[in-house]
C-alpha cells in the first residue's frame, strides 16, 4: 500500500510526563546550527501524542513501515534521507524529502551526555526515531578511518534513551 509520512519530526507537548524539547545551541557552541523541531520521546509518551492524529489515520510507524520507506527510496536511502546541512562529516541530498536531521538522541531522563563537549549521543551524526513496536529507527553516519558511510538499519530499542517522532499513515 501507498503511505505518507511527516516531513517534519513532531513538535508536541501534552503537559505530560516523557517529552524534552532540546535547544542545542545553548548547550554546546560548537553546533552552531540548531536543529528545528528538537522534540524527544519516551515510547509511553510518543504514543500518548500520536493519540491526538490517529483519528485522521496518522499512526507511529512500525518496523515494515520503515522497511517499505526504506524499499521505495531505493539505493542508499540513508544518504536520501539525511537534510543537506547539519550532518557533522557528510550531508544527505535529502531526494527523498524525508529531511532527517542529524539530531541523535537523549537519555530517559532528558539529561544529556555527559562527556564534556557533548550535547547529546549523536548530534551532528545519526538520527533515531521510534517504532510502534519498541524498536527505533536508526539512520547514521559514521567515521571509519578515512571514510564516511551513509546507512539506514532497525535495531533493538535501548531502554535508556529517548528518540525523535515521525509518523504515517496509509492511502
Amino acid at each position: 500500500g501507498s503511505q505518507i509520512w511527516t516531513v517534519e519530526n513532531i513538535a508536541e507537548t501534552d503537559g505530560g510526563e516523557g517529552i524534552f524539547e532540546i535547544n542545542f545551541s545553548e548547550y554546546n557552541p560548537i553546533f552552531n546550527y540548531n536543529y528545528p523541531n528538537n522534540f524527544y520521546y519516551t515510547l509511553a509518551a510518543a504514543q500518548r501524542i500520536v493519540q491526538k492524529y490517529a483519528i485522521l489515520g496518522w499512526r507511529i510507524p512500525t518496523t515494515d513501515d520503515w522497511a517499505t520507506l526504506r524499499n521505495y527510496i531505493g539505493s542508499d536511502p540513508g544518504r536520501k534521507m539525511k537534510t543537506t546541512l547539519g550532518w557533522s562529516n557528510t550531508n544527505g541530498t535529502n531526494e527523498s524529502e524525508f529531511n532527517s536531521y542529524a539530531t541523535g538522541y537523549i537519555w530517559s531522563d532528558g539529561s544529556l551526555d555527559n562527556t564534556p563537549g557533548q550535547t547529546s549521543w549523536g548530534i551532528g551524526q545519526e538520527c533515531q526515531y521510534w517504532c510502534s513496536n519498541g524498536y527505533e529507527l536508526y539512520l547514521d553516519k559514521k567515521l571509519y578511518s578515512a571514510n564516511t558511510r551513509n546507512r539506514s538499519s532497525i535495531q533493538s530499542e535501548h531502554g535508556t534513551l529517548i528518540y525523535s517522532l515521525r509518523l504515517v499513515k496509509n492511502v
